[in-house]
Order: C-alpha cells, then structure tokens, then sequence
C-alpha cells in the first residue's frame, strides 16, 4: 500500500463521517478518489468494508423517545456554584477575618501609641506583603525551570492593587478546589448509598 492508498483511505475515513448529502472533499479530491478506486482493488475493498459498517451502525440504531433529552437534563444533579447556599462561603471569609483580625491586632500591639485605623492600614499593607512574598517565593521556585514566569510575577506584583486581585485569584482558587471536594465526596456517598438499596 503506497503513500496514494493511504491517502485515498484517509478520504474515504472523512467521507463515511460527514453527513448525509455532504461531502468532505473537493471536486478534485472527489475525483482523484473515484480515478484511484476505479484501479485500486485494496481501496475498492476497504470502501466497501466502510460501507458495510455504516449498514451495521444504521441496523442498530435505537430511536430515541420524544422528551429524552429534556429527562436527562432535569435528572442531573445542581451544578456547583449556581447552586451552591451562601452559607458555603462561611468558612473561607472567616478564616480571612480571623487572618485580618490577628494581622490587625498584631500591627496595633507593635504601633504602640498609634491609632487604631493607622493599625488597620498597617495590617492590611502587612497581609498585602505576605502574600507578595509568598507568590514571589512560589516564584522563585519555578523560576529554576521557568525563568520568565519569575519574572512576569514579580512585574505584576508591583502595585497594590495588582496585589489584591492576585489575592482575590488565589482565594477563588482554593474555593473552587474546596467546592470541587466537596462534591467528590458527597458524589461518593450518594453512590454507596445507591449501592447499599
């Protein structure tokens, strides 16, 4: 089989995949594929296997009942976040409270005889710092392998508020790993008690 049967083959591949009435082949690649098959008795007989597993596909096909679509979309479970209560998010805003409320009052211990809302500032400027250094150190890590990224990080961290929404990326992050979890193990559970009826 040379290079032509290959592609005569590949031809007659995209052709039993398109749709009825279509072709996918031009008028000279259609009429290419007719010269070759009429000499070509090895592509003659892979057409006609193609053709005879077409028949087989059709003779088993099942029709499909009127609303079956509209049953399995409404038998699927609520989607994540769409679905997801409020109260979810309960967890990861106070582990942030409580994270801005240490950082507060360690500021405010520290300051001495400043006030309060320096101490906040100076909280919020040290939680900003943290993670700077944090994304900087986790890019210093894959700077050993990827140099660019090292620097392309510690470019975009450069301002507050690009540190901010670095922060608000890496927070969305971790959500969607904790929904995502969560689901994996309440999708566990409702398949053992599945199993158990």
């Amino acid at each position: 089989m040379g290079s032509d049967c290959t592609t005569m083959r590949d031809w007659l591949d995209q052709e039993s995949l398109e749709e009825a009435g279509e072709s996918a082949l031009s008028v000279s690649e259609r009429s290419r594929l007719d010269a070759h098959l009429a000499s070509c008795g090895e592509c003659r007989a892979y057409q006609a296997e193609i053709e005879r597993l077409e028949v087989v596909l059709r003779s088993g096909a099942i029709a499909v009942p009127e609303g079956f679509s509209a049953r399995v979309v409404a038998a699927l479970p609520p989607t994540g976040w769409e679905s997801r209560h409020p109260l979810a998010w309960r967890l990861p805003v106070a582990v942030a409270l409580a994270l801005f409320a240490g950082a507060t009052f360690t500021v405010a211990r520290s300051a001495g005889d400043a006030s309060f809302g320096s101490a906040l500032l100076g909280a919020l400027f040290a939680l900003v710092s943290l993670g700077k250094a944090a994304a900087l150190a986790g890019a210093g890590l894959l700077g050993a392998t990827w140099n660019g990224l090292g620097l392309a990080i510690g470019n975009s961290l450069d301002t507050p508020g690009r540190i901010v929404t670095f922060a608000l990326f890496v927070l969305s992050l971790n959500l969607l790993l904790f929904s995502l979890l969560r689901r994996r193990r309440s999708t566990a559970a409702e398949a053992a008690g599945r199993s158990r009826r």
